[in-house]
């Protein structure tokens, strides 16, 4: 049986390894993190996270504080890594394998529905699916600037 990790790309190597699984975070490989940054849009951040060996369970303990180790200090980029990793400590795994609210597909969703304008905003402040849930009104002001919510939030929202 898969794991689901055998459609990412690079994952095949690990793929329906013994403790290799997506929704567990803890035993990710620095591989794994790296995709995981891709998959928030913040790939930006992997050359830092790569050199400094960041697995799974170096990220799980990873703090607001220690960002700046890593050069993240584009208060969008940091309130989406903390979400993320939120997200990663929860009860709740999400599988990244089959994830249909990356950075990338939230673009694809926008698109579809006629909401291109905000495309490139949402991108550049890293906006995941654990942002979209989580965030009010006003946190979507504060990231995609003041007047571009007031026309289009009702519409995302």
């Amino acid at each position: 049986m898969s794991c689901g990790c055998c459609c990412l790309p690079g994952f095949s190597r690990w793929c329906c390894g013994p403790k290799y699984y997506w929704n567990q975070a803890i035993y990710w490989p620095n591989a794994f993190v790296l995709e995981w940054l891709k998959l928030l849009g913040l790939e930006q951040y992997n050359g830092k996270f790569r050199e400094n060996g960041v697995d799974g369970e170096t990220l799980l303990k990873l703090r607001t504080s220690q960002f700046s180790l890593f050069e993240i200090e584009n208060q969008q980029h940091i309130t989406s890594l903390r979400l993320g990793l939120k997200a990663l400590r929860s009860r709740q795994q999400t599988d990244y394998s089959t994830w249909m609210w990356s950075c990338e597909l939230i673009q694809v969703w926008l698109r579809k529905r006629g909401l291109e304008i905000i495309c490139g905003r949402f991108a550049q402040a890293a906006v995941h699916g654990h942002c979209i849930f989580v965030y009010s009104r006003n946190d979507f002001d504060k990231i995609l600037n003041p007047g571009i919510t007031a026309e289009f939030s009702p519409l995302v929202l």
